[in-house]
């Protein structure tokens, strides 16, 4: 369990409906949003500047694609996916911005079918770090 207490926080129990592997990815997402995006965000929107060196260790979160399946993205449930986009967002709304748009956009067209889509898709070095299987 995370340092947010759930008596104080899952009012509705959803934790309880979650699996394993979606209480991993949120707790993960929630580690990192407390331990690196939140002791220096507020520095960054007073000088109006993005943290770019946040973004090497974003990326070793390995979420990057979300619940597209192969090509270097984890192939999460769309509720893990949705989990990682509320811990971001409660560390930093332009920092889940930021993922989303790098993460989730331009990839979606390799969710469609292999004939739709496959051949531009590739894994991106530096945010996919595993080898597509596709």
């Amino acid at each position: 369990m995370s340092e947010h207490s759930q008596a104080s926080s899952d009012f509705y129990r959803i934790d309880d409906l979650l699996t394993d592997e979606e209480r991993e990815v949120r707790d993960r997402v929630r580690a990192f949003c407390d331990k690196e995006v939140s002791p220096v965000i507020n520095d960054y929107w007073e000088r109006a500047e993005f943290p770019f060196e946040l973004v090497p260790k974003l990326a070793a979160l390995n979420l990057a694609g979300g619940t597209i399946e192969g090509y270097g993205c984890p192939g999460l449930s769309t509720v893990a996916a949705g989990l990682v986009g509320m811990e971001l967002g409660r560390g930093d709304g332009s920092i889940c911005t930021f993922f989303g748009v790098h993460s989730g956009l331009p990839r979606s067209p390799c969710s469609g079918t292999r004939s739709r889509s496959g051949a531009g898709c590739r894994p991106w070095p530096g945010w996919s770090r595993s080898a597509p299987s596709a």
